[in-house]
């Protein structure tokens, strides 16, 4: 959080968090940061990935072998 304060649209931070806030079901909160993140780094294969992969809901990526 403190990341934030420093630069609130950091992708990196924001990716860490929202997936935090994801694995506390705060679904909400999480799709917005992840949403950050990867608008922070728009032409990036690996955060479009990123992005996809974290929005996923968490039954479908654990039956394929996701955290």
């Amino acid at each position: 959080a403190a990341a934030l304060r420093v630069n609130p649209k950091d992708p990196q931070a924001n990716y860490n968090l929202g997936i935090l806030a994801g694995r506390q079901g705060k679904l909400s909160e999480a799709r917005r940061m992840i949403e950050i993140a990867a608008n922070g780094k728009p032409n990036s294969a690996q955060w479009s990935q990123r992005r996809h992969h974290a929005l996923l809901p968490p039954a479908w990526r654990a039956s394929n072998g996701g955290a």
